[in-house]
């Protein structure tokens, strides 16, 4: 799922390749509810992203990597950077943000709520972190997304954190897996080695 250290997949699977070239390694991209449907149906091995704290199922295990926080996030020339920020001028911008019942999306609209105002109309979902970033840098929305400290310090020079406070807004990654799944040794070392780049940053 979407989330800023989507790099770390790659560096596991890159080491992984190395070490045991005869592994078949493929990465699947998509919403919670279908990489849900896809673990419990036995077509995926393990789902890496936001943990969901309310989920309809008993048989799941959710294993706490690190953490992230949500962050709202805009191109560097945008004018938001230079505006004093309340909500309702935030409720003005375009925004991109993941779809309808993620922790991502519910976290956005209680921001609104809590405050008192009406959620803004969403005009973009997009599931691939990188394609949200380079969505940031070719438009003039603003985008609620998640970045470890590591990660936030790293962004690309083409955007900046939008100087607005967030309260709560730290959320968990990591990996789910079904509670009775047979031992996995390629699983645990690919864990292994994303819990260990998350760890260096």
């Amino acid at each position: 799922m979407p989330f800023s250290g989507q790099s770390y997949v790659a560096k596991a699977f890159g080491k992984l390749i190395q070490d045991h070239a005869q592994l078949l390694l493929v990465a699947v991209p998509g919403s919670y509810h279908s990489l849900l449907g896809a673990l419990r149906r036995r077509e995926i091995d393990a789902i890496i992203g936001i943990l969901w704290n309310a989920t309809p199922y008993n048989d799941l295990v959710k294993t706490r990597l690190y953490h992230e926080k949500f962050s709202i996030i805009a191109r560097r020339d945008h004018p938001c950077h230079k505006m004093t920020l309340n909500i309702q001028n935030l409720a003005e911008f375009n925004w991109i943000v993941a779809p309808h019942g993620t922790p991502v999306r519910q976290y956005f609209e209680t921001l609104f709520r809590n405050a008192g105002a009406t959620p803004p109309t969403q005009t973009c979902e997009i599931l691939s972190f990188a394609t949200a970033e380079q969505t940031l840098v070719e438009s003039w929305s603003v985008a609620m997304l998640t970045y470890s400290d590591a990660d936030m310090k790293s962004l690309r020079p083409d955007l900046k954190r939008v100087d607005f406070r967030l309260s709560d807004a730290s959320v968990d990654i990591g990996v789910t897996t079904l509670s009775d799944s047979v031992s996995n040794e390629p699983l645990g070392l690919f864990i292994q080695l994303f819990h260990g780049y998350c760890q260096i940053g």
